[in-house]
């Protein structure tokens, strides 16, 4: 495992460890969840061992929306991102600097992989993406509705969404609202109403009855495997887990292959199921 940088096309230094292959063939790029990281879950060493030993190599790295208040340098200057305060679009750039990096390493084939929050900024990147036949196929671990989820407690969204508006009027973007976000996230007003509002590009997957666009999802022609747990919490907040993967299997309308899991036992951490995650993600890969 190395440690590698990058520099997105808006001037922001990212950083992330990359476990190669003997050959360049093919590469798994990983986006984390909301405020995650590249190293605390448990699951990182599993997949820096395992996957290049299936012939994948690894690579993960931060971006704007690691952290809740992370300090990144942008044009050699110091700025304050995290997710308290990125917005959603800006994931873009992130991704497409991290996909740059591996074909500027000489990996043919990239399988872009995420978790959680991750999925949603992932398939935002392929309806943007100019090269997306350079994706060869996704992979999306815990595809959560991020609306969904934080409607899910209607006085808790009411209130953090009537504060957000109230210091937009103020031209106080930037301020943390009063109440964290799923009761551990701070999130400034400019984020939170960038994220959770029914026209917010975040709105990607929806697993309850709310007006909804799916383009986003039947847009994506590359093969998709999307996986959940049955005691994956963000989900089973909105559904049961496997009727939220039937319904997003049903908009893969255009995949050129999908498939869908659900791991018995499996958490939002997929703690203590590394191994089977990587066995059922490596057989999806080994059939494309």
């Amino acid at each position: 495992m190395k440690i590698i940088k990058t520099e997105t096309q808006d001037k922001l230094n990212l950083t992330g460890f990359i476990s190669h292959t003997d050959n360049k063939e093919n590469i798994i790029v990983h986006i984390h969840g909301m405020a995650g990281d590249p190293y605390t879950n448990n699951w990182y060493s599993y997949f820096h061992d395992k996957f290049p030993k299936n012939n994948y190599a690894f690579l993960v790295g931060n971006h704007r929306g690691t952290g809740s208040i992370t300090s990144f340098a942008k044009n050699n200057k110091p700025v304050n991102i995290g997710n308290a305060f990125e917005l959603f679009e800006d994931s873009y750039y992130d991704i497409k600097a991290w996909v740059n990096l591996a074909f500027e390493l000489g990996y043919k084939n990239i399988y872009l992989q995420a978790h959680s929050l991750g999925p949603s900024k992932v398939v935002y990147f392929m309806n943007n993406y100019d090269d997306i036949d350079k994706i060869k196929g996704l992979i999306l671990i815990s595809p959560v509705d991020m609306l969904g989820l934080v409607m899910s407690d209607a006085k808790s969204y009411n209130k953090l969404l009537s504060e957000s508006k109230k210091l937009l009027s103020e031209n106080k973007d930037n301020i943390l609202l009063s109440n964290l976000v799923f009761e551990e996230y701070p999130m400034s007003a400019k984020s939170f109403f960038n994220f959770f509002t029914l026209a917010s590009a975040c709105n990607v997957f929806c697993y309850e009855k709310r007006s909804h666009n799916w383009n986003s999802v039947e847009s994506l022609a590359c093969p998709v495997f999307a996986i959940t747990g049955t005691n994956d919490q963000p989900i089973t907040a909105v559904c049961n887990p496997e009727p939220a993967l039937d319904i997003l299997k049903g908009y893969l309308k255009n995949s050129k292959y999908s498939k869908t899991l659900v791991i018995n036992g499996a958490e939002h951490s997929f703690e203590g199921y590394e191994n089977l995650l990587i066995k059922e993600i490596t057989n999806f890969l080994k059939t494309l």
